[in-house]
Order: C-alpha cells, then sequence, then structure tokens
C-alpha cells in the first residue's frame, strides 16, 4: 500500500476524554473507537495528511516499542481495513 492516504471527506475524528480518538462515518453510521494504537495511527494520518502507509507505519516503529516488523504488520493492516471500510482514503 504505497498510495496516498487521508481521514475520508465527511469522516469525523473526535478525541475522548481519556485521550483516545473516535472515528464517525456519518454515510455509513458506524463508530469506531479506537484503542491506543488505533488512536495513534489516525492522530499521524491528520498530522501528515496526505501520507503513504509506510511514513505512518515507520513513525508507528519510533513510538512503540515493540519489534519494528510486528508494529509495520499491525499498521499497514489496520489501514487496509479503514480503506476497506472507507473511513481513510488511498490515492495513488
Amino acid at each position: 500500500m504505497c498510495d496516498s492516504l487521508s481521514i475520508a471527506p465527511g469522516v469525523v475524528c473526535r478525541q475522548t476524554n481519556s485521550g483516545l480518538r473516535m472515528l464517525f462515518d456519518p454515510d455509513s453510521g458506524v463508530m469506531y473507537e479506537l484503542n491506543d494504537t488505533a488512536s495513534e495511527i489516525v492522530s499521524l494520518l491528520i498530522e501528515l495528511q496526505p501520507t503513504s502507509a509506510q511514513a505512518v507505519a515507520d513513525r508507528m516503529v519510533e513510538v512503540f516499542d515493540a519489534p519494528a516488523d510486528e508494529v509495520r504488520q499491525a499498521t499497514h493492516e489496520f489501514l487496509a481495513d479503514f480503506v476497506a471500510a472507507h473511513v481513510v482514503t488511498a490515492r495513488p
């Protein structure tokens, strides 16, 4: 996934009182309550948008103390899932 990624137009992102993020897709009516890892990915998408999956994964490796390959794989899987759900937009 080397596309230019950003939060999809119309998707609402809010920070909760606990510092995590929630995404709401008004088109589908689905609300996503994000954990620490997913909240960090979404924060990076907002901060860096548009950006590549590789750039987000590289930053995640810097943030989380875990094996780099696992962090990159989990990041790419999360992004692919959210692109499939139309919450994140991928453009060539």
